[in-house]
């Protein structure tokens, strides 16, 4: 997450968040405005994905897949 906030460029992570690849995207995407919002809150990563209740069930979804369309 950081190098892509740091370096200002689109990024598709996968694994998990290790696997980054470059995206170009069309110019009409950068004449938006996008706010980050934080919360004042902390919760561990570690904590949310040790719930027993956390499922590993969903078919990973690719960047070939993201860039057809099947993500809608």
């Amino acid at each position: 997450d950081v190098p892509v906030f740091i370096f200002g460029q689109s990024a598709w992570a996968e694994g998990i968040g290790e696997e980054l690849t470059p995206l170009t995207l069309p110019k009409s995407f950068y004449e938006q405005y996008y706010v980050v919002v934080t919360p004042p809150v902390h919760i561990s990563t570690a904590y949310i994905f040790s719930n027993s209740r956390l499922t590993r069930d969903t078919k990973p979804l690719k960047i070939a897949d993201f860039s057809n369309g099947a993500f809608r």
